[in-house]
């Protein structure tokens, strides 16, 4: 199963930083194992090592390309795992302008 991160989010994402001038922290948060390139792996038998790679991965993919259109906005993607995914998301809101949230 391949994750897609949706256009249209990306889009806001990087026209709001560039609009403001700000960096763009894109962030996947996680707490079970990204759909990947993992090999067996199941939420309890999983090399976290090698999860945090492919959670950094997928996101380096999602931002890919979007520097030739943007070349002036400084991108600073995190691939946190965390219990509470969720949790994650609210501190790196607590340090935000502005968040954009895609499925």
């Amino acid at each position: 199963m391949k994750r897609r991160f949706g256009r249209a989010t990306v889009t806001v994402a990087f026209d709001e930083a560039d609009a403001r001038a700000a960096p763009l922290i894109p962030l996947y948060a996680w707490s079970h194992p990204p759909a990947g390139n993992l090999g067996p792996a199941t939420t309890f038998d999983h090399d976290l090592t090698q999860a945090r790679k492919e959670a950094s991965r997928m996101l380096a993919e999602a931002t890919a390309g979007w520097l030739d259109t943007y070349p002036q906005v400084r991108v600073i993607p995190t691939a946190p795992y965390d219990v509470s995914p969720a949790w994650a998301l609210i501190e790196a809101s607590r340090r935000a302008g502005l968040l954009v949230v895609g499925s």
